[in-house]
């Protein structure tokens, strides 16, 4: 018996004509016509369709032989348009699937009635494609037996569905009234066919006066003749709908309810098509302001809806009407009902994430993603710090992340303006609306037809927020907002079906955080910057050739189920996994080391006398999750993933208990200092890739400081090129015009928390002999002789030193004097920039020789860093 249903599992996945066929209407079997077509009856008779050429085999063998040769016989004669012949052919298929049948019925019984079914959906799909094709021809008659003989096949199916098992009925019973049509009846049928067919291309057209002119006699006369079916009920709706186009709403209303009646006694009530139909209807209701038939019809469609349990978005979109209408009547229970039924709905599914993919840039590098408002409700993740997420999301975006069902951020680059931009989605939960109100002072800006608000260029942020028209709400850079402008017009399925789209929907999940990373879209980018990094630790050094492996690769971090973290990378198809796994494992081992070395170091300086035990125990735990991370091959991807998370915080309650926390916190005003300088460092950085130099301290060359500080040459990058253009660069700073520019100051010149006259910055460069930033001479990185770790860019200097940010003027250097003017900007000490881009904290008691030795660029001097 088993040899017998591997073989009979065999025959069954050889696949029928009809599976085969492009979708159809769903009244017939994937006919080569998806709807009615006029039936033109032959000159000759078509040949019998129960004729065969030769006697059907009684081996299985052959059944399968005969079967497969069918199939190709059937293709070949349908693809060069051979009627005749590839009707024959469809015949004989059935027959032979038909026997197939009866020998699995007989062999199988009731032992697997799943396997059964399967066998009975083959020349059920073939025979209704078969009887379908008759009709076409005008066979009637022959068309009505081919349909009963399916509709016998169909009844012995216990997995088929009674909405397709009624669809059979139908078509079978309008073949069995044409075949007993006069001919007369016959003629006025294909005039009404072909009027219909005419109705089709007026919808597509829009010409709706036309299709309600034209019809609803043409429906009716096939009503009368031929009876009714889902297809003519379909259509009534259709005609619903260009009924109201043109105004006529009692004429609509009339056509629905015809609609309505026809579904209901053709496939029933409880299906998706009745459903859909209703929820048409009710928005006829709505649109006419009658709003208690509106619900009534909603909330029946949401009763079909749920209880088929239809795909998501259709339930998510029947709840949508609902709220909106009882946010009309100000019914705000029945409102937070509908609501809680969406949410729940929606947290549960990646709705939200698939609705703002479509807005993300194609040429995005790197996109992020997770679900706030689930992580708020969902009661198993009651533990995270909600309190803390909503202040924070409050005072960035003056928003509540309850409200915000779904959230992408991303990254790109600007082509033509050889930057990187930023963008952040926001999709809001139902009922809410997002009011975003940045930290910065906006004005009224537009992208063609597109209004948004834009911030003030002195804020040193040039971007804004405005919301997308299906209400997505965007908060970025000024290029990426261009970028998702340009995205309104592609398909959906053009970002859902990139390598970052499938990566994000594989890993989305509720209570995730989800990061997406494609190298391939800065893979020259990457490798530059690899080729221009200080030289790494030994056991670092493979890092840099990670830009030549690594295609892409996803992060996924769980609150809430383990895996807690996972890592997946793919190599390039010039690479291998191999080659990932011997850089991760490379990496791993040297952040393992570092980090017991670091531990070791703290506690060893409290002296407390559990300093000893602790150390062991953390010891350990590093050196389990070193383990745990190693990383696996799998599916031709590089995966490492971390399991559990106890042991972790069980380590992190032991640290606690030292009595010493080695690394105060640095303040948030400390904070924004050091973001700013490395906003400066980056640009200074870029201006010398653009130019081969950094800027002189001034820009002329007379020995007074009347041209233009530095600080204004970097601003077309940070991002503020249009303040740029507003200088006179003939000019001297306190000219009548530049002069008014003061006032503009980009607040990435400014040190948060310390008060200055307006338009005054204390990041200064030194002004002295050897020092990195000359008077009238640029500076090339590769004069800096002593490097780029070791030489000073530019400092925060103390408060009573500011400038006027454009004034060429700066911190005069002493070296005799190093720290004169330094170390009383804030409690903790003073910021200084190196020249390779590291803002380090110094403190106020730093060593004069320190800061003298990283104040020359070619000294020579040695720096302790200590």
């Amino acid at each position: 018996m088993k040899t017998q249903t591997a073989f009979l599992l065999f025959v069954m996945w050889t696949p029928s004509l009809a599976w085969a066929q492009p979708a159809a209407d769903a009244t017939a079997p994937a006919p080569a016509t998806p709807s009615e077509a006029s039936p033109a009856v032959p000159a000759e008779p078509a040949e019998p369709a129960t004729e065969v050429d030769s006697a059907i085999p009684e081996d299985y063998d052959s059944l399968v032989q005969r079967k497969s040769q069918l199939i190709n016989e059937y293709r070949d004669a349908d693809q060069k348009q051979q009627t005749d012949l590839a009707l024959k052919k469809l015949n004989e298929l059935f027959v032979t699937e038909v026997k197939l049948l009866e020998m699995a019925e007989e062999q199988l019984g009731a032992d697997n009635v799943d396997l059964t079914n399967a066998y009975r959906a083959t020349p059920q799909g073939d025979g209704g494609l078969l009887a379908f094709s008759l009709y076409e021809l005008g066979e009637y008659k022959r068309s009505a037996e081919l349909y009963s003989q399916t509709i016998n096949i169909a009844r012995r199916r216990t997995d088929l569905k009674l909405e397709a098992y009624n669809d059979l009925v139908c078509l079978n019973r309008r073949a069995q009234q044409l075949a007993q049509a006069t001919p007369e009846a016959i003629d006025r049928y294909n005039a009404a066919i072909k009027t219909s067919k005419e109705v089709e291309a007026l919808l597509a057209a829009k010409q709706f006066d036309r299709v309600a002119a034209l019809s609803p006699e043409a429906l009716a006369t096939r009503k009368e003749i031929a009876g009714i079916t889902p297809k003519l009920a379909s259509e009534y709706g259709t005609l619903a709908t260009a009924l109201t186009q043109t105004g006529q709403t009692e004429q609509a209303e009339a056509a629905f309810d015809t609609s309505l009646e026809m579904y209901e006694q053709t496939i029933g009530k409880e299906t998706v098509r009745y459903a859909t139909l209703l929820y048409n209807k009710a928005i006829f209701y709505r649109d006419l302001g009658r709003l208690a038939e509106a619900e009534a019809a909603l909330l029946e469609t949401r009763r079909i809806e749920n209880r088929l349990g239809v795909d998501v978005p259709s339930q998510l979109m029947t709840l949508n009407e609902i709220a909106g209408l009882y946010r009309k009547t100000e019914e705000s229970e029945k409102f937070d009902r509908i609501v809680g039924e969406y949410r729940h709905l929606e947290r549960n599914s990646h709705l939200g994430l698939v609705a703002l993919q479509r807005h993300v840039p194609l040429n995005a590098y790197l996109v992020g993603s997770f679900d706030p408002a689930s992580l708020v409700e969902d009661p198993s993740l009651k533990f995270l710090p909600h309190e803390l997420f909503a202040n924070l999301a409050n005072q960035m975006l003056g928003v509540d992340p309850a409200t915000i069902q779904s959230a992408v951020g991303f990254l790109s680059v600007a082509p033509i303006e050889q930057a990187v931009c930023w963008g952040v989605l926001l999709k809001p939960i139902v009922g809410a609306e997002l009011a975003v109100r940045l930290p910065f002072k906006t004005v009224d800006a537009s992208v063609g037809d597109f209004s948004y608000q834009k911030t003030a260029a002195k804020t040193g942020f040039a971007g804004g927020y405005g919301t997308l028209p299906d209400g997505t709400v965007f908060v970025g850079t000024e290029n990426a907002l261009k970028q998702v402008l340009a995205m309104q017009e592609a398909k959906p399925e053009v970002t859902e079906n990139s390598k970052l789209g499938r990566r994000m929907r594989q890993m989305h999940g509720s209570g995730r955080l989800l990061v997406a990373f494609d190298m391939a879209k800065i893979q020259l980018f990457a490798q530059a910057m690899a080729s221009e990094m200080p030289p790494l630790p030994p056991q670092l050094a493979n890092l840099k050739s990670l830009p030549d492996h690594l295609d892409s690769a996803g992060l996924t971090i769980s609150f809430k189920e383990s895996p807690y973290v996972s890592l997946q990378m793919s190599p390039r198809g010039d690479s291998s996994v191999g080659n990932l796994d011997a850089i991760s494992r490379q990496a791993l081992e040297f952040g393992a080391n570092q980090l017991l070395q670091t531990i070791t170091d703290s506690i060893q300086a409290t002296n407390s006398p559990i300093a000893e035990p602790v150390q062991a125990y953390l010891k350990r735990m590093i050196l389990a999750k070193y383990k745990e991370l190693t990383p696996r091959a799998e599916a031709d991807q590089l995966v490492l993933q971390l399991e559990n998370i106890l042991d972790l915080e069980a380590a992190f309650h032991v640290g606690l208990l030292l009595p010493a926390v080695q690394g105060a916190r640095a303040s948030a005003q400390g904070m924004g200092s050091s973001n700013n300088l490395k906003q400066i460092a980056l640009a200074m950085h870029n201006y010398h890739d653009t130019y081969g130099q950094l800027p002189a301290r001034r820009v002329n060359a007379s020995e007074k400081a009347t041209g233009l500080s530095w600080r204004v040459h970097v601003l077309p990058f940070l991002e503020q090129g249009d303040l740029y253009k507003q200088f006179h660069l003939d000019e001297p700073w306190d000219s009548e015009h530049n002069k008014a520019l003061i006032e503009k100051m980009p607040s990435v010149f400014a040190s948060p928390g310390i008060e200055l006259p307006a338009g005054e910055t204390i990041f200064l460069t030194f002004d002295g002999p050897g020092t990195l930033m000359q008077n009238d001479r640029a500076t090339r990185f590769g004069e800096i002789t002593d490097g780029t770790s070791n030489t000073i860019m530019a400092v925060e200097a103390n408060p009573d030193r500011s400038v006027i940010w454009t004034k060429p003027d700066d911190l005069t250097y002493d070296p005799q004097q190093p720290l004169n003017g330094l170390g009383g900007a804030r409690p903790n000490g003073f910021y200084i920039m190196l020249a390779d881009g590291a803002v380090l904290l110094q403190p106020a008691d730093v060593a004069p020789k320190t800061i003298a030795a990283m104040a020359t660029m070619a000294g020579g001097e040695i720096v302790d860093f200590q």
